[in-house]
């Protein structure tokens, strides 16, 4: 049975407070909607001319408005998997302001939901979007699953004056400025599920009920510590804790290496001020979260990736995405590229399919190569795994961004192994290793935490013929699978994982040797992952689009002459589907075709380079 409550008052605000003497310094691929619910003229329909700036393309001001809101939305939708499209209505109105603080924003579900199929808890409380996607199905046809408003007075008189939006898209604002890309991301994060059902007033539960986010919550060391066993005055009590409400979900507590402040022992510290402040209490991280956290609340500064949430959402029930060579955070993948003349490594941070920075990464000698890229320690940013070819060892740099942060050992084996994928095969939103040993045709899964291993499990054993065409998500359930090729005759099957255990494996297609897995990716954003081949007698190039381990259709994409290869398929401009990185050996030149579907839509000039220099890590899924 399917129980569904509307919301009027489940938002939380991000607040900016300015002391007065002071000048503010501020995929399953997912489809979010955004609807504009302002009347013309006004908010998202505001017609003032504007200047592009960072990157935001828009002439008005409601025009660069909307094109923030929808690249906010694009961003969470390479984070949460839903196949039922997320809708947001959003509207600019009047919000509590002073000439020193302001609400900047507010979001949270139009409905809840409880005890529908699929839901992971029985007499829980789920918002409208995770209930959806938990369902398979739209519970609440017709009504926005979220309602987002923004302060239209901002830097007007009386509120924050002299201060203001700035619309662009790169983390850049002005000191007098607020990142509305910032507010957005946040406040997308509240209607998403980031905020408790529970009233602060009275220290209640939600129509007498769990919700899902509650059932994570501790006052840390009072007795009972959990939320849902908690009489209604010792919810309170937890609600103005200070530093002792705390996350208990796994997730968190397993990322929580994260902060280097605001959290005791594994558990992460939540917003419990004394006395409670309505919108904010609970349903934020506590502010002395370090490194700060897009989901603090009062802004920080420009933030535009969720990190710890990524693991509060797996917590929550959300499926979570895995990024693909994705350095940033920011939903867009990026190019590794190394050098095999003297082992430079640099990365290409990209925006819409084009090159927005290439920074120096490092310099290591020719016998270390890149031999996958993923994230292993669930920060939603790609990392770097190396082999060096002269002893065995490997080792995993963690990254922020273009910068290495750390490396750490992780393994010696014998030269006959080899990385043949990597990818999150347990659903833990940590990538992990798939070796295959060249001498015996053995697989072996490494599951990962972070930098070290925490198992390593025997796969099968299968002749060297049969050799490792990818790795990904062919069924869309979290957790990566493996597609095996036989260089022989030319069979193709998918296996499909649990873990390191195989599940099933099933036959796909026998294609002449001729032609060859060129990549996988997702590329009509169904969240599963699909094949693209190329002939390598006349260039042909063809995507497979799968529906597990079938080929629901195959359909011709482009003949390129031979010189060129696909060197990397990726969601190059965040729209959820998967693009083609081409790279042509003769002459260096890199052109991004942006996909929809397995029809190409537009193919740029991305860079031209020596040909000593090649795309590294384009196999992470």
């Amino acid at each position: 049975m399917n129980s569904r409550k509307n919301l009027l008052q489940a938002v939380s605000p991000l607040c900016v407070l300015i002391p007065l003497a002071l000048t503010s310094s501020v995929a399953e691929a997912t489809t979010v909607i955004v609807v504009n619910k302002n009347a013309a003229g006004v908010g998202f329909n505001d017609t003032t001319p504007a200047t592009p700036v960072g990157g935001n393309t828009g002439t008005t001001v409601g025009a660069q408005r909307l094109i923030a809101f929808q690249a906010a939305a694009d961003l969470w939708a390479t984070h949460v998997a839903s196949s039922v499209p997320i809708r947001v209505g959003a509207q600019f109105t009047a919000l509590t302001c002073s000439s020193n603080s302001a609400v900047l924003g507010s979001a949270g579900p139009n409905t809840v939901h409880r005890d529908f199929a699929g839901a992971p808890f029985a007499s829980t409380y789920y918002t409208q979007a995770e209930a959806n996607a938990l369902a398979g199905a739209d519970l609440a046809s017709g009504t926005d699953d979220i309602n987002a408003n923004f302060n239209s007075n901002l830097g007007q008189t009386g509120c924050l004056d002299g201060n203001g939006w700035y619309y662009g898209l790169d983390s850049n604002p002005p000191s007098n400025r607020i990142d509305f890309m910032t507010v957005l991301v946040h406040e997308l994060g509240h209607g998403l599920g980031f905020l408790s059902l529970v009233d602060l007033g009275t220290g209640s539960k939600f129509n007498g009920f769990n919700d899902t986010y509650m059932r994570n919550l501790e006052n840390h060391g009072a007795t009972p510590p959990d939320y849902p066993s908690m009489s209604d005055a010792q919810r309170l009590a937890a609600s103005i804790s200070v530093t002792n409400l705390h996350w208990t979900g796994l997730n968190v507590r397993i990322s929580s290496p994260l902060l280097t402040a605001g959290k005791t022992g594994d558990h992460v510290q939540l917003y419990a001020p004394n006395p409670a402040q309505s919108g904010s209490s609970v349903s934020h991280w506590n502010t002395a979260a370090t490194p700060n956290q897009i989901m603090e609340p009062f802004i920080t500064g420009p933030l535009h990736s969720p990190t710890l949430e990524r693991p509060l959402f797996r917590d929550l029930g959300w499926k979570i995405l895995s990024p693909r060579v994705d350095f940033s955070g920011e939903g867009n993948s990026d190019i590794l590229w190394r050098d095999s003349n003297n082992g430079n490594a640099v990365v290409s941070l990209m925006k819409a399919g084009t090159i927005s920075s290439s920074t120096f990464v490092a310099n290591l000698p020719l016998t270390w190569t890149v031999a996958g890229t993923g994230d292993f320690n669930f920060d939603g940013k790609s990392d770097i795994l190396w082999r060096d070819s002269s002893n065995g060892n490997a080792v995993v740099s963690l990254m922020n961004g273009p910068n290495i942060v750390s490396s750490t050992f992780v393994a010696n084996l014998p030269l006959t192994w080899a990385v043949a994928g990597t990818g999150d095969f347990d659903g833990d939103g940590k990538s992990d290793i798939l070796w295959r040993d060249s001498s015996n045709g053995n697989a072996v899964v490494s599951l990962m935490n972070g930098a070290l291993i925490a198992s390593s499990t025997f796969v099968a054993n299968l002749p060297t013929t049969w050799i490792v065409a990818g790795v990904g998500d062919f069924n869309a359930d979290g957790k990566a699978d493996i597609l095996w090729r036989d260089t022989n005759n030319g069979n193709v099957v998918v296996s499909l994982m649990n873990g390191a255990v195989i599940g099933s494996s099933t036959f796909v297609a026998t294609l002449p040797t001729s032609w060859s897995v060129a990549g996988t990716g997702d590329f009509n954003s169904d969240g599963r992952r699909d094949i693209l081949w190329r002939d390598s007698s006349n260039g042909n190039a063809v995507v497979s689009l799968m529906n597990g381990a079938s080929i629901a259709s195959s359909t011709f994409v482009a003949t390129l002459p031979l010189t060129w290869s696909a060197a990397q398929v990726a969601d190059f401009n965040s729209d959820g589907k998967n693009d083609i990185l081409w790279r042509d050996t003769s002459n260096g030149n890199a052109v991004v075709s942006i996909m929809d579907g397995a029809s190409i839509v537009s193919s740029t000039f991305v860079a031209n380079l020596p040909v000593s220099w090649t795309v590294q890590g384009a196999s992470a899924n």
